[in-house]
């Protein structure tokens, strides 16, 4: 059976007390179970996992510094969810930046001195049907 750890605790305390060490050797046995759930449970490719991973480690640091993590019992649960959250912002918005739309399409945008030409052109069409 694996005896893999779950109460990563003392990495809270490491990096409120400032050791280093302690939370780099913690960080290490913990940043890849957390790109494993990203990649199995979520079905993040390798460099998306890695990303949000990241970004969520960032957003927990933030809240360690601010001591905010009222219970450090329950960090690797609070980290799962700050992946999965940062995972499922992340395809949001490379879902809304893939959209198909063409008025968001890459092709359709234009410099500013170009939409005013257009607008032109557009106004000049109205009033030649009219």
């Amino acid at each position: 059976m694996d005896n893999t750890r779950v109460d990563y605790s003392e990495l809270v305390v490491a990096i409120q007390e400032g050791d280093q060490s302690r939370a780099d050797e913690l960080l290490q046995e913990l940043i890849p179970r957390l790109k494993d759930y990203l990649r199995v449970v979520m079905k993040a490719d390798a460099a998306t996992a890695e990303e949000c991973v990241h970004e969520a480690f960032v957003e927990v640091l933030e809240q360690i510094n601010r001591d905010n993590i009222r219970n450090e019992k329950y960090i690797f649960s609070y980290l799962l969810k700050s992946c999965r959250h940062a995972y499922l912002h992340h395809t949001k918005r490379q879902y809304k930046f893939d959209s198909t739309d063409d008025d968001h399409s890459p092709d359709y945008l234009v410099e500013p001195a170009q939409q005013y030409e257009q607008l032109l052109d557009q106004e000049r069409q109205r009033i030649l049907k009219k």
